[in-house]
């Protein structure tokens, strides 16, 4: 691989391959898919493979802590109170079943993508902002792939252990 200098390299020389989950597929299936590949947010593509938004934990655990309200203080939940001792009420597990039978799109959050020539700098920050491990790269409304922080990583190491940098 060729030494080029970290200033010049752009979100599309580290961007990995595109994973997406359809804005039909419900909030159940998109966690179990989040659990298998290992990540914690993935895009949610329109039928027509536009990008609408991303789900991952946080935007699930937000939708599941908003059905324990009412029966449940943020500090008993933060503490997994409901998780101890008495079975959860009823009407919360009603709630979470339908919940997760929810559409993707529902759950998902309007982060704003990365565009393939973002430059490091800005996709770090974009990430930063978000408190996002991973963000999607899309151009013209399409997935293309994703940059994530192993990635960004992955490539400092390289560059710090080649003789070059």
């Amino acid at each position: 691989m060729a030494f080029v200098p970290l200033s010049k390299l752009k979100v599309e020389d580290l961007m990995s391959a595109p994973l997406a989950v359809s804005s039909t597929t419900n909030v159940r299936d998109a966690a179990i898919l989040l659990a298998r590949a290992g990540v914690s947010a993935i895009p949610v593509a329109s039928p027509a493979s536009k990008y609408e938004g991303l789900i991952g934990d946080l935007a699930i655990a937000a939708k599941l802590s908003d059905a324990t309200r009412g029966f449940y203080s943020p500090g008993e939940i933060r503490a997994g109170v409901p998780l101890m001792g008495e079975p959860m009420p009823d009407p919360i597990w009603k709630e979470f079943r339908r919940i997760g039978w929810m559409s993707a799109s529902e759950v998902a959050w309007p982060i704003p993508p990365l565009r393939p020539s973002d430059s490091l700098h800005s996709a770090l920050e974009a990430m930063r902002r978000y408190s996002l491990p991973s963000m999607p790269v899309v151009a013209n409304g399409r997935i293309l792939g994703i940059l994530s922080m192993d990635a960004l990583t992955l490539r400092l190491l390289e560059i710090a252990l080649s003789p070059e940098g």
